[in-house]
């Protein structure tokens, strides 16, 4: 295959992952997921940053083509092309910090979230202005060969900064296995040392505050820790895309670029093949779910539905080291399928002190 051929393979790659993405977004709201679950929030949001990775991508801007295009039209390209790479990333981070939050317990609060969603946009346009801006800037300078190399400067200062997201990323990957592992040990030691409880009430307070940690642990952290694994695995063409050796090759980086548009169609894989979701694919009842929602959207408004898990602290729920909702933060709210069940929990499970 030609340069010029990858570079059209990209564009057709990248046209199926940003339909796929729409297709995640449009499955979890007509599902009413993201009023239940924190989870699919984020993986909303990280969809979306995707979708509008791939979008771009469509493009065919690459190899033997850049004649094409005058300094404004690469300038808004490559700006939105890292404003998208910075949101996907940021939001591959929260699913880190709200794994790490489940395994201590503990559950961010909807007004929390929100102001996370607004950061995580408000920096990917600060990145998407920072290109365009410094880019118009160098185009109006001297010609070839200062304006190649400042625009290849340019580039790469990006890139170092999106480099720094995904360093941190790496390093919360890391603390979450080690608060994994330590947590498992954990379990098993309290599951063992429970049996010998004499107090009852005390015993079975033990056991109800292991099975919501484990609850955590399949719910939130198994079923997103293979989003983080693909975007971590992605940084490498990423890398490889941002050696000087590569850039002076065009090849190489219209290979390197090719590969990334894939990370967007694992994305809508692993979310599509999860048997929770594959007997939902079906267009009918999408839309008839879709159109239902739309047509009962006062009912979204309840109180009782939109509250933060930092409210269900009234239930006075203590629950020291080992139980869910640990100084006082309550049940976390996204790890309940429906209200019925939120109350019942938090009224009929009053943990005293653990360990």
């Amino acid at each position: 295959m030609t340069l010029n051929g990858l570079v059209i393979a990209q564009s057709v790659v990248a046209a199926v992952a940003a339909i796929g993405c729409a297709v995640v977004v449009l499955v979890s709201l007509a599902f009413r997921n993201d009023i239940h679950h924190q989870r699919e929030r984020v993986l909303i949001g990280l969809a979306l940053s995707n979708m509008a990775f791939s979008i771009i991508n469509i493009i065919p801007i690459g190899y033997d083509n850049f004649r094409y295009w005058d300094n404004a039209h690469y300038c808004g390209f490559r700006g939105s092309w890292f404003g998208a790479k910075f949101m996907v990333a940021l939001y591959e981070m929260c699913i880190l910090f709200i794994s790490l939050a489940a395994l201590r317990s503990r559950a961010i609060s909807r007004r929390t979230e929100r102001v996370l969603h607004a950061l995580f946009v408000a920096i990917a346009l600060a990145a998407t202005v920072i290109f365009i801006g410094n880019c118009d800037q160098i185009y109006r300078g001297p010609p070839y060969p200062t304006r190649y190399n400042d625009i290849s400067n340019l580039f790469d200062d990006l890139l170092f900064a999106w480099f720094g997201l995904v360093a941190m990323a790496f390093i919360l990957w890391i603390a979450m296995h080690i608060q994994l592992r330590l947590q498992m040990q954990t379990w098993r030691i309290a599951e063992s040392v429970s049996d010998f409880v004499d107090d009852h009430q005390e015993r079975e307070s033990r056991k109800a505050a292991i099975k919501l940690q484990q609850h955590n642990y399949r719910e939130i952290i198994q079923p997103l820790r293979y989003y983080v694994v693909a975007f971590l695995l992605f940084t490498i063409p990423a890398i490889i895309l941002s050696l000087d050796s590569c850039i002076i090759r065009g090849g190489c980086a219209i290979i390197s670029e090719f590969c990334l548009a894939f990370r967007s169609v694992v994305f809508v894989v692993i979310y599509l093949t999860k048997p929770s979701v594959r007997h939902r694919l079906r267009a009918g009842l999408i839309i008839r779910k879709l159109t239902y929602r739309l047509n009962h959207m006062s009912e979204e408004t309840d109180p009782s539905l939109l509250s933060d898990s930092s409210a269900l602290a009234s239930s006075n729920v203590d629950a020291g080291d080992f139980a869910v909702g640990g100084a006082g933060s309550g049940i976390a709210y996204h790890l309940v399928e429906d209200e019925e069940d939120l109350l019942r929990t938090t009224t009929d499970t009053h943990f005293e002190s653990t360990f």
